[in-house]
């Protein structure tokens, strides 16, 4: 009965779960030699990162990330990206500094 509630508290706020979001994220995440890959912005005080995803699929990754339900989670320690780029069908980025 406990998940019936937690689902049914997602839907109404309109939130993503955690793993809604990572699907999300990896689905834009897939791209082909054409695509532009881009590090998304980083939203403060959230629990989630910066992700790296087609150019065209950012802004609703973005979006999503406002929306992610991060159940009392503590703020991420998020790393940097930089050059991202597709490489064997997915965007990837070298790890800042």
């Amino acid at each position: 009965m406990r998940n019936f509630g937690v689902v049914a508290a997602l839907l109404l706020c309109g939130c993503l779960a955690e793993d809604q979001y990572q699907t999300m994220v990896k689905n834009a995440a897939v791209c082909t030699e054409a695509d532009t890959c881009v590090v998304t912005d980083l939203l403060p005080n959230s629990c989630t990162c910066s992700e790296v995803v087609r150019k065209n699929a950012a802004p609703d990754i973005e979006n999503a990330a406002k929306r992610v339900s991060c159940g009392g989670q503590a703020v991420a320690r998020c790393g940097s990206w930089v050059n991202p780029r597709c490489e064997a069908g997915v965007c990837v980025a070298d790890a800042g500094t």
